[in-house]
């Protein structure tokens, strides 16, 4: 069975090792061939009035659909309950896998957790490996020869300050967002030519290292308007 790999929406935290996980089991994967600025138009195209975070992945899934023979789909909030995230929450952030099957006809869809657990996705491969190859033996051996890879994401330590600019801490509804740099591109790039050195939220191992910078705070206001910002807003580590 041809899987599809999407390689967008989180995939930098997840993807590598799963690729080698499937890799070893000669499960054969595709992963997408045309250019983001194609794959955002396809999306836009089918969904103009979604964010582009989710028009891009729309298109990487829709060109990957007309060849695999299913889909590897992150789950973006892994061990959230439906609804528990209140009704103002975004179903596709909320359950990205179940509503991209009720939105389009797909392939099969596998569901992996957008970030590695160590104690968790050896469980979860396994299941899927046994599913791919109906061969247990030769899952629990790859397993066993790739289960220590399984590190997960970490935050690096941003580069707080630019000399003869103010930093600002850049903050988003969604990590895939900020974590995609052909989207945030446009945004960066205007802050920089603003005269500002922007540190991305997903860089932060908690929100509140921000504050301790002392850094001004760039908000999104929605993420379908993702590209609006306020940039002037002083935040006082002492208090706002």
């Amino acid at each position: 069975m041809k899987l599809g790999l999407p390689d967008t929406m989180l995939y930098s935290r997840y993807g590598a090792w799963w690729e080698t996980f499937l890799g070893a089991l000669s499960v054969p994967f595709i992963k997408p061939q045309r250019t983001l600025e194609e794959a955002l138009k396809a999306g836009t195209d089918l969904m103009p009035d979604e964010a582009p975070v989710i028009q891009l992945f729309v298109g990487r899934v829709m060109e990957l659909a007309q060849d695999a023979e299913a889909l590897l789909i992150p789950d973006l909030n892994p061990g959230a309950e439906p609804g528990t995230k209140g009704s103002s929450a975004d179903p596709w952030m909320v359950d990205l896998p179940s509503v991209l099957g009720r939105r389009f006809s797909l392939p099969p869809i596998y569901t992996v957790p957008a970030r590695l657990n160590p104690q968790e996705t050896p469980a979860q491969a396994v299941r899927m490996g046994q599913a791919l190859t109906s061969n247990a033996q030769l899952v629990r051996r790859v397993m066993d020869r790739t289960s220590s890879a399984l590190k997960p994401h970490r935050a690096i330590d941003p580069l707080w300050q630019v000399a003869g600019r103010v930093t600002v801490g850049v903050r988003g509804v969604d990590p895939a967002l900020l974590e995609q740099p052909f989207l945030i591109a446009p945004v960066l790039s205007a802050l920089e030519a603003a005269g500002y050195h922007a540190v991305l939220g997903t860089a932060l191992p908690r929100t509140k290292n921000l504050e301790q910078g002392g850094v001004n705070a760039v908000i999104w206001r929605s993420r379908r308007t993702w590209s609006s910002w306020v940039a002037r807003r002083h935040w006082n580590p002492r208090g706002r």
